[in-house]
């Protein structure tokens, strides 16, 4: 499996786009490596330095239980942000 670059990639548009973090993976990152790991519903994911969300975010659209943590608390605000628009694409 090939496992594309982490690093976010400026041309995306939409929900792949939606805030500029410089330490952030990209979207498609994240999901090849929970591909990669057979990652799924009982998972839980857990991402002790959370950022925007990516991982929580790509995570939860796997159906896994997911733990964000991160210190500062703009990012906190950011992937928790993130993660209602998620429940509302599910939904």
């Amino acid at each position: 499996m090939m496992i594309p670059n982490p690093k976010r990639q400026s041309n995306k548009t939409g929900r792949f786009n939606w805030y500029s973090y410089y330490a952030d993976f990209s979207e498609d990152f994240v999901e090849a490596i929970l591909r990669s790991e057979n990652i799924g519903t009982n998972h839980r994911i857990a991402d002790p330095w959370n950022g925007s969300g990516t991982t929580t975010f790509i995570a939860a659209q796997f159906m896994c239980d997911v733990i964000g943590l991160d210190l500062n608390p703009v990012m906190v605000i950011a992937a928790k942000a993130r993660m209602l628009r998620n429940k509302a694409e599910i939904s």
